[in-house]
């Protein structure tokens, strides 16, 4: 509901260290009168201070939420609190700066809304959050206070705070709210976050609706970045949809304009991984895919060479580069058009999961004919003389079931 009203600031010199803030479409002294004249009170209200807003009701909640993160409500439903009165003055301030008003009376030019706040207001509620929903430092990881957080910045006209609040509701088990996700990637959009363009395609192929996904990439591509520390990530996933067939290569170009992004992205994910002692080899696969996707060449120095050995009953093909066997999902995982035959020398990455048999990815045909134990000269890195995930464990006989891989990383 929209209504234009006042925002007032009342102290009362029986009530030491209280302030009160409130909303009336009334004169402001009308409403102090009105309240100074219950038996309860042993003293009249004072006004201090008072701004007229469009949307008096936004404006009331706006300062409200932001006392209350600075710790000086009183009661949640009570329009009482312990700040000081410079400090509801200013938080009255924020709220004019954040709407925009231009006028101290009804009747003058009114003011016109704003879509996001002054960063400085709520850039501590979000790293509070992202402590909560990360679990970062000593915080504990929990998902309600990460969402409290989440909101109150959110209430306070954070742009970026969208995209957290949209995966909340969209993944997070026991808040999953398909609607309210949607609703908060759109608000992040119409705040000028274009990553939420992202988000929303992922959103949409994850539900199988292919054709809003790629509309929504789209639009992302078509945008300029609102966050520049997220260089590069939401290229990577666009990349990973080709990869498995989701989404066709349609915004070569300007991937390759981006091009740095997406190496950049990818090895911050390698050094992330690799500083907790976690596998980065799908990492490695994930750099190798985009420069050879976009570029036709392999930067990574993690590839090997081995020769299709076999094919299976079960239409799976097996590669052997004379130390072990590694499965092929065709065709989810191979670049290369040419059909596959016994006997053909290939080059590829090799990524390890939790719990699962290595597998072969970015496959390539080489030509002429090599040496099979001969590892594949990576660029301007050394020779990695043998697989790095070739163990003594025997790889059973029959590979898992067709598809689990492109479900694995969808």
């Amino acid at each position: 509901m929209q209504e234009a009203g006042w925002v007032y600031l009342l102290m009362n010199p029986s009530m030491n260290g209280l302030i009160k803030i409130g909303k009336t479409t009334r004169d402001p002294d009308d409403r102090v009168q009105e309240l100074s004249g219950v038996t309860g009170v042993p003293t009249p209200f004072v006004l201090v201070y008072k701004a007229f807003f469009t949307n008096c009701h936004d404006a009331e909640s706006y300062i409200h939420t932001l006392l209350e993160t600075q710790q000086y409500r009183l009661s949640n439903n009570r329009e009482f609190f312990t700040a000081p009165i410079d400090v509801g003055i200013n938080a009255l301030m924020k709220a004019k700066d954040y709407f925009g008003i231009t006028c101290e009376q009804p009747g003058d030019i009114y003011q016109t809304e704003t879509n996001t706040g002054s960063s400085d207001v709520y850039i501590d509620i979000i790293r509070a959050g992202d402590e909560c929903y990360y679990g970062l430092c000593d915080t504990i990881q929990n998902t309600g206070q990460a969402l409290k957080h989440y909101m109150n910045a959110y209430k306070l006209g954070a742009p970026e705070v969208c995209i957290p609040l949209g995966k909340i509701f969209s993944t997070e088990k026991g808040y999953v709210d398909e609607t309210k996700a949607i609703d908060f990637f759109n608000e992040g959009v119409r705040r000028g976050v274009v990553e939420c363009y992202a988000e929303l395609a992922l959103f949409y192929a994850e539900k199988g609706h292919i054709d809003n996904s790629i509309k929504c990439w789209n639009k992302y591509f078509d945008g300029e970045l609102y966050n520049e520390y997220v260089k590069g990530q939401y290229e990577c996933e666009y990349l990973r949809a080709v990869k498995f067939g989701k989404i066709g290569l349609v915004h070569k170009n300007i991937l390759l304009e981006r091009f740095d992004w997406i190496i950049d992205s990818t090895n911050r994910s390698i050094k992330n991984f690799e500083s907790q002692g976690i596998d980065a080899s799908m990492q490695y696969a994930e750099l190798d895919f985009a420069s050879y996707i976009l570029k036709n060449t392999f930067i990574s120095g993690h590839r090997h060479r081995g020769v299709v050995k076999k094919i299976l009953d079960s239409g799976e093909y097996v590669v052997d580069d004379e130390k072990k066997n590694f499965w092929i999902f065709y065709p989810h995982v191979v670049l290369d058009d040419s059909s596959l035959y016994i006997g053909l020398n290939v080059e590829y990455n090799i990524i390890k999961l939790p719990n699962i048999i290595p597998i072969v990815c970015n496959m390539v045909r080489v030509s002429p004919p090599f040496q099979p134990d001969v590892v594949a000269a990576p660029i301007n890195q050394s020779t990695d003389p043998k697989p790095p995930y070739a163990t003594e464990q025997e790889y059973p006989a029959t590979p898992p079931k067709r598809g689990w891989l492109s479900r694995l990383f969808s």
